[in-house]
């Protein structure tokens, strides 16, 4: 096999390429910063609308590195991440 000669970057490269998402029957929430790599725009919810059935997105203060520093970041990842799991046990 040619792809176990090549170096460990290469391979991760060749399977981003190679990657072919499957359809996901469900609803995801995407929690993601506001502010988006520079040279690098990203759709709203990341792609996630082309595999999800449905993409709840709640967008937070600050960039990916910073995202999870910030305390009040925290919290409202908490009562996201509690108020989903309630929907999921209530339904």
């Amino acid at each position: 096999d040619s792809l176990l000669k090549l170096p460990a970057s290469e391979k991760v490269y060749q399977a981003v390429l190679d990657y072919r998402p499957i359809p996901f029957d469900r609803r995801v929430t995407l929690i993601r910063s506001r502010v988006q790599p520079l040279f690098r725009i990203l759709p709203w919810d990341y792609g996630w609308s082309h595999v999800a059935k449905e993409v709840d997105v709640v967008i937070l203060p600050g960039d990916h590195e910073s995202l999870l520093g910030n305390p009040s970041n925290l919290k409202r990842i908490a009562n996201e991440m509690q108020s989903l799991f309630k929907s999921k046990i209530d339904s």
